[in-house]
């Protein structure tokens, strides 16, 4: 299998003819640069989640404000459950669904 998969014998010549050197690594200071990375990506990915967010509740209200016989001026949350029903709000969910393990 490692002669037919990955050709083995060629893989192995070039591994052979690779020049390998010595160079001294400071894990500190890679991992601090990772978690810089890593921090700006995901914060950058939060706000772009958090904006997105937004603008979907604002095409959703003025969907339903349109669309729906609702008083003006009604929001996403305030509307009642017949209308909208949340299921990732634990408050709007009927009281005997929701079971904590404590």
């Amino acid at each position: 299998m490692a002669s037919d998969g990955i050709k083995r014998d060629i893989t192995q010549g070039l591994l052979d003819q690779a020049n390998y050197t010595y160079e001294k690594k400071d894990g500190a200071k890679i991992v601090t640069e990772v978690r810089k990375q890593l921090s700006t990506y995901f914060a950058t990915k939060k706000a772009a989640a958090a904006r997105l967010a937004k603008k979907i509740q604002t095409l959703y209200d003025d969907f339903l404000i349109r669309n729906v016989t609702v008083p003006p001026g009604s929001k996403l949350g305030d509307l009642p459950l017949d209308v909208y029903w949340d299921s990732d709000v634990p408050g709007r969910l009927p009281k005997d669904t929701i079971q904590f393990d404590s």
